[in-house]
């Protein structure tokens, strides 16, 4: 605690045991007493001019940093409390006078941009600055403390000529000053040291009670500062931890948009819808990761939607349902069915445990193809319904554009009568298939064959029934030939086969059962029972060509020996061509 007793009172106490030597004493001890307390003044001056000099050199570093939160106003009032503060030094106070002339000039803009710039001059005489007030802090602590000693040899020689009431007077005022000096300059190193919670108690109205209140407010303003910089520093960290957190939520849209992007690149080559269907499932599930999901088309009958792919789902999903079982198609809008809302769940999804459901139908021009369902068994994220929405949109404009071009490319290549495949899919397969069966050392049969007597049918039932008669023919071919085998329509009459891996004797046995199955088919017209019959042709390669015109033209040689032989039956070319060509009929 700081606490000193009236020096005057002490003082009158002394003179009333020894009025003539006291007086002197007394007169010398006070000046004493004032050079002391003026030294403390001093010793605070310094202290709190050291603040001010760091308080303007942070405002200078955040103008070097951020030049638009540069506070003037604060840079003022800091140079005019130190002008303050050191006017008892006078070339200290002209040094102040000089450095804030200095700083006026630089803080003008002088250049177009309106702000102004400092030079390292001004950091310079800062520390230059700063270390001045540091030395002269030095030599007030040491000239404070040599006046203390100087007052206490003067006090030890005054009490030789004074009586014992001089001398315990004399003892008591310097035990308070030594004290009082001791608890300042304690306080002050222990502010020095970073502790800005310490303050000093004190008691009474005397000139270092002053002293102890103006060092307290000194100590108070640090630790203002201090708590100021503390809280910008801590909300700079919750700043830095949000854009931490943005960034990292826009890296994620970055590699989702990424993905998506990749998704669709694999749609838009893919050369049929089937395949296109076989590549949406796992990447699906990599793009909506976290949850369950099931991905269905509508049929061709548009009456199921049956289940192309799912992920994270072993059981209550439905293999196909009608549309009319999802709220998401009948809504023709994305169903979101919250956990507390269980009753709005689409009935295809089944018994399931509790949680967050959603069926996005995939619609096109108005026309639906699908419906992707997920399920989560807590609430996802919000960037989740939009990125959703988008794969949604894009995926269906993707397999709207496949089907069509599917749809197109069947077109081209399918007989719009039979169903079966066109002469132009069949230019393109034989060459395909004839290069394969050299690369694989493997046989590959060419049949023609050719409806005995068409143009009786047309001629005598009318082309409705000759267009029955086709149609039977080409779903028969359909049914009785093996999976890896190509059936197209030639032309008119006309079929052609395709039978890889297919040579002698198994190429006899197969034609003889065609023949006959041919022969026990049958159309009706009005009650009549119309007999159907076909003679046929084939060619082998490579073991009678290894060219696919001349493979053609062999197997028509061999179904017009088959005619003249008396039609419904058939033969094998026995001998490769020999020169021939077919002409446009089979150019390839």
């Amino acid at each position: 605690m700081l606490r000193r007793w009236s020096v005057r009172s002490k003082l009158q106490l002394g003179f009333g045991s020894c009025v003539l030597l006291l007086l002197c004493m007394s007169a010398l001890f006070y000046t004493r007493t004032q050079e002391l307390s003026h030294s403390a003044v001093l010793l605070v001056n310094s202290h709190e001019s050291i603040l001010h000099l760091k308080t303007l050199e942070r405002e200078l570093i955040q103008f070097g940093l951020e030049p638009r939160d540069f506070d003037l106003q604060l840079v003022n009032r800091e140079m005019e409390r130190l002008l303050s503060l050191s006017e008892s030094e006078p070339q200290q106070h002209e040094r102040y006078l000089r450095f804030r002339s200095l700083l006026k000039r630089r803080l003008r803009p002088s250049d177009p941009s309106g702000m102004p710039r400092l030079g390292d001059d001004i950091q310079t005489q800062l520390e230059l600055l700063l270390n001045e007030e540091r030395s002269l802090l030095q030599l007030r602590q040491e000239s404070l403390a040599y006046g203390s000693d100087n007052n206490r040899i003067g006090l030890a020689l005054g009490t030789l000529g004074c009586a014992l009431l001089m001398g315990a007077v004399a003892g008591m005022v310097h035990r308070d000053l030594a004290r009082s000096v001791q608890l300042l300059v304690q306080a002050s190193r222990q502010v020095g040291q970073g502790d800005y919670s310490f303050r000093l108690t004190v008691e009474g109205s005397d000139e270092l009670i002053s002293v102890g209140e103006a060092f307290n407010t000194m100590a108070a303003q640090v630790q203002g500062e201090r708590e100021k910089l503390l809280e910008a520093q801590s909300e700079l960290r919750a700043s830095n931890l949000g854009l931490e957190q943005r960034a990292n939520e826009l890296q994620q849209r970055s590699q989702e948009s990424l993905q998506l992007q990749q998704l669709m690149e694999l749609l838009q080559t893919a050369s049929t819808l089937e395949e296109a269907v076989k590549l949406l499932g796992p990447r699906l599930s990599r793009l909506l990761p976290g949850g369950c999901g099931a991905l269905y088309f509508l049929n061709t009958a548009r009456t199921m939607l049956e289940l192309s792919g799912s992920w994270g789902l072993e059981e209550g999903i439905e293999a196909a349902f009608a549309p009319e079982e999802c709220w998401g198609l009948r809504r023709a809008k994305e169903h979101v069915v919250p956990a507390e809302q269980p009753e709005l769940r689409c009935s295809h999804w089944g018994p399931s445990q509790p949680g967050w459901f959603s069926c996005s139908p995939l619609l096109a021009h108005g026309e639906i193809l699908g419906v992707i369902s997920l399920y989560y068994p807590e609430v996802p994220h919000e960037s989740l319904g939009l990125l959703l929405r988008s794969i949604t949109e894009q995926l269906s404009l993707a397999l709207a554009n496949l089907r069509l071009r599917d749809s197109l490319r069947q077109q081209s290549i399918r007989d719009a009568l039979t169903g079966l495949y066109n002469r132009r899919f069949l230019e393109e397969s034989l060459q395909r298939e004839v290069a394969r069966s050299q690369r694989r050392a493997q046989s590959l049969s060419v049949v023609m064959l050719d409806v005995d007597h068409f143009k009786r049918f047309n001629d005598s039932y009318g082309h409705e029934v000759g267009d029955q008669v086709l149609q039977s023919v080409g779903e028969y071919l359909q049914t009785a030939v093996r999976g890896e085998d190509v059936v197209c329509r030639f032309g008119g009459e006309e079929f052609c086969l395709l039978c890889p891996t297919l040579k002698e004797p198994e190429l006899s046995i197969r034609l003889e059962q065609l023949r006959q199955g041919l022969e026990s088919l049958s159309v009706v017209h009005q009650g009549e029972r119309l007999r159907i019959t076909a003679s046929f042709g084939a060619a082998i390669c490579p073991e009678h060509t290894s060219d696919g015109t001349q493979l053609l033209l062999l197997a028509d040689q061999a179904l017009y020996e088959a005619k003249r032989g008396g039609r419904n039956t058939y033969r094998v070319t026995q001998e490769p061509v020999k020169a021939q060509t077919g002409g446009e009929r089979f150019s390839l």
